[in-house]
């Protein structure tokens, strides 16, 4: 059983990491573009790392924000 339970969680790893990339990528490809009310701000390539970190974060933050709601209820 915890091999079957081991692999449910890598699969849901690797998706959710996939999710995230093809999220962020139109996150920051949409505000390159000036389609998102942001002035570009989610558009920005980080020096440092040659990715766009604003982005991704952005959409890591949007991710985690329905997780929270299981700290307010059990219901929600």
């Amino acid at each position: 059983m915890d091999v079957f339970q081991a692999f449910v969680c890598m699969t849901a790893f690797f998706v959710c990491q996939t999710a995230l990339q093809a999220a962020s990528r139109t996150v920051y490809a949409f505000s390159r573009d000036k389609g998102l009310p942001d002035r570009g701000f989610f558009g920005h390539v980080s020096s440092w790392t040659q990715t766009p970190l604003r982005a991704i974060w952005f959409v890591t933050l949007i991710g985690i924000l329905p997780g929270l709601l299981d700290l307010a209820s059990s219901i929600a």
